[in-house]
């Protein structure tokens, strides 16, 4: 009887939705080679993932508790929670070493949690971020933060970057002019749109707000999202990105509510509304692109890296950056008609996990 070659263990960061959804094709296709997958979350990415793969082994991993405010997430309040950051990295990399002593795991795929690397498995990490962008006021720190980052990415066997290397990408500078990072592959981008198929259906909707992202944001913006639009001419379907509720849809006169979709059916409205409204988070960036749609982006208050993201695509003319507290949203519909959607197709993630499996 052929021994068991043990597990590929997967884990998405808790930060917003967006870490767990790119994670998907990369697990479908550890699925598809006959690799038993284990998965590591909490929160809002662990009830994704359950959804999406019910017959998987979950175990549950806490991570620091960031806390944001109603006005955003400032550069000082990031400051001030630093240490409990510290501390989280360094108690992901204690519960590895538990987790390993219990499980027989050949490998670890971690998106964007920095403490999950072992000297004795192969390990990579998953991000965009190898030049992390701070506000202008708090620019002399940045090679000290970056110092850092680069230190904790070198302690995995790979980097890998969900982007094209070439010069039409996604992420700008974000992942790219970075020659001090060794270990960086570019694997090209990743999204769950690329692996479903669109679902039909009746129901067109001519704008579809799609909200993600760390409470009391999320929640912010849902708010000035119904006031601006309600009482409109215009139709109008919010997906609240809470995978955990389970109401029903809830209608208030031209909004419709839905807590979640799944792929096919968000796909398909993404597909055939008029306007997309979404964060500038790099995860929807890479949603857009795998279906060639421009959206009116919101950056999240006080995120430098959705702040840089918006203002990147704005600049490109790829998408239409409106700020959360002046929602010009009659500005936007006009503005949106000069962008140029980035189209760019799926990786070949058959031979970059079947590499990785065999390396």
């Amino acid at each position: 009887m052929e021994e068991k070659r043990g597990a590929v263990l997967v884990c998405p960061l808790n930060w917003g939705l967006g870490h767990a959804s790119r994670c998907i094709p990369l697990v479908m296709e550890l699925i598809k080679q006959n690799q038993e997958v284990i998965i590591a979350a909490d929160g809002g990415p662990l009830r994704l993932l359950k959804t999406e793969f019910p017959e998987l082994q979950f175990i549950e991993l806490k991570g620091a508790n960031i806390r944001y405010s109603e006005k955003g997430f400032s550069v000082f309040m990031m400051l001030t929670q630093f240490p409990k950051m510290i501390w989280g990295v360094y108690s992901e990399h204690c519960w590895l070493k538990e987790i390993l002593k219990r499980n027989n795991i050949i490998a670890i795929i971690s998106d964007n949690r920095y403490g999950l690397w072992s000297s004795g498995i192969k390990s990579i990490i998953i991000t965009h971020q190898l030049n992390i962008q701070l506000p202008h006021f708090w620019k002399w720190m940045e090679y000290g933060v970056n110092k850092l980052n680069r230190f904790l990415i070198a302690k995995f066997n790979e980097c890998w970057v969900p982007d094209e290397k070439e010069h039409i990408n996604i992420s700008g500078d974000l992942s790219h002019n970075c020659k001090s990072v060794k270990n960086v592959k570019y694997i090209g981008m990743l999204s769950r749109m690329n692996t479903v198929s669109e679902n039909s259906q009746d129901k067109i909707y001519e704008v579809l707000a799609i909200l993600s992202g760390p409470e009391p944001q999320r929640s912010v913006l849902e708010n000035i999202v119904i006031s601006k639009l309600s009482n409109k001419d215009k139709n109008v379907l919010i997906v609240r990105g809470l995978p955990d509720m389970n109401e029903a849809p809830a209608t208030n006169g031209n909004i419709t509510l839905v807590n979640h979709l799944p792929a096919s059916l968000l796909k398909a409205h993404m597909m055939k509304c008029r306007f997309i409204i979404c964060r500038s988070g790099y995860s929807s960036l890479m949603d857009l692109a795998a279906i060639g749609r421009s959206a009116i982006v919101i950056p999240t208050p006080g995120q430098p890296e959705q702040e840089y993201l918006a203002k990147y695509h704005h600049q490109s003319c790829h998408h239409f950056m409106l700020q959360q507290d002046t929602l010009d949203l009659d500005t936007a519909y006009s503005g949106i008609s000069n962008c140029k959607p980035i189209l760019l197709r799926n990786n070949n993630l058959e031979i970059l996990i079947s590499d990785f499996l065999i390396n």
